[in-house]
């Protein structure tokens, strides 16, 4: 298993991964869009949006919390809750 992340300079990339998180979610190979708790890395609070697919993929959210009651969910993580917060909104917006 391998982990992509994004620098500041991604924006095009993380744009398109978000925008398919959002495809898939309307089209129903997501069937869950969830904001989790924080999680610190060397002091550094990561705000999650966990990913729920109708496949069980890969056991992501094990692998960084170690917590086998997650294990169904892929997170992507933000370094701002305020960004996190709007990414969420936006990927559950109603189309129409």
């Amino acid at each position: 298993m391998s982990f992509d992340f994004f620098l500041p300079s991604d924006k095009s990339t993380w744009r398109e991964e978000m925008r398919n998180v959002r495809k898939y979610y309307r089209g129903g190979d997501v069937t869950s869009l969830s904001v989790g708790e924080p999680l610190g890395v060397n002091g550094t609070p990561l705000y999650p949006i966990e990913v729920m697919y109708r496949e069980d993929r890969q056991c992501a959210a094990l692998l960084v919390r170690g917590d086998t009651n997650d294990y169904h969910k892929t997170p992507y993580f933000f370094l701002s809750k305020a960004k996190r917060d709007e990414t969420i909104v936006w990927l559950k917006r109603d189309p129409s």
